[in-house]
């Protein structure tokens, strides 16, 4: 197996442009790398002028007004951009259903800030217990 060895100086964007739904950068070689706008959230929901508005840095693109910055090399394996990874998390920790006893637990770690060990241990009765000496105690 032979491995591709790139200049970095090859790298470089010349151009930026956005033609139907995917985005067009030209390298200083002429080379061109075209992906669709879709993977790059920010660049999608972006107005022209926003779109329009980027600044070329030794080893991608940056779009101020966006706050985005792509990598050249990152374009060329194919990452797409996951600015919205936690809304997508979200999104499919609530298509696993939740038995009544998961969720119990869950909730036991969250109110009393336990590990899953601790939750084995704690029964209703041993909280009615500690909230009663609580309230003795006032």
């Amino acid at each position: 197996m032979s491995t591709l060895e790139i200049n970095i100086k090859d790298l470089r964007a010349r151009s930026v442009d956005f033609v139907g739904c995917d985005l067009v950068v030209t390298l200083s070689d002429g080379r061109r790398i075209v992906t669709p706008i879709d993977w790059y959230p920010r660049l999608a929901k972006a107005s022209v002028e926003q779109r329009e508005n980027y600044e070329i840095m030794p080893m991608g693109i940056h779009w101020p007004d966006i706050d985005e910055d792509l990598s050249i090399a990152g374009m060329l394996k194919g990452n797409r951009v996951r600015s919205d990874a936690v809304k997508e998390l979200m999104r499919l920790a609530r298509l696993v259903p939740v038995s009544k006893e998961s969720y119990e637990l869950q909730r036991r770690s969250f109110v009393f800030g336990n590990t899953a060990l601790d939750n084995a241990l704690i029964t209703r009765e041993l909280v009615e217990q500690e909230a009663d000496k609580l309230s003795n105690q006032t």
